[in-house]
């Protein structure tokens, strides 16, 4: 018969051992008296088992709630992460550019020294030719 019904019993056990802990668990949350469960009528017990389903109803709402806020705070870091690439990879192109440019400028800086140190040796030439 034990091994027959165990698990229904287990059932039944687990069922009594987790209304015995949130018994316990709400009496700790709401600071309500619950009273000796062995005393109770049994309306008291219906009425302490809706209380308890009403709570689990209100805290399954609320949980809920923080998983909706969690998924749209996690779509919008995907959103902020995703423009902070663009505008990253945007920054990298400007960086690039801004040093082919400054590359660029060095070597037309280079050519336009070189050509002003060829004017000045030419005309230090056209001086000594116009001497002679």
């Amino acid at each position: 018969m034990y091994v027959v019904c165990g698990s229904r019993m287990l059932e039944k056990m687990s069922f009594v051992v987790m209304v015995f802990f949130l018994l316990g668990v709400w009496d700790l949350v709401s600071g309500e008296e619950i009273g000796d469960l062995d005393r109770m009528t049994r309306e008291e017990l219906m009425k302490q088992e809706a209380r308890l389903d009403d709570e689990d109803h209100r805290v399954q709402v609320e949980l809920d709630v923080v998983r909706k806020n969690l998924r749209t705070l996690h779509e919008e870091k995907e959103k902020v992460d995703e423009e902070l690439s663009k505008l990253k990879g945007a920054w990298d192109w400007e960086e690039n550019e801004m040093k082919k440019r400054g590359d660029e400028l060095k070597e037309a800086g280079n050519r336009f020294q070189e050509e002003q140190d060829t004017l000045g040796k030419a005309s230090v030439h056209l001086a000594e030719l116009k001497k002679e």
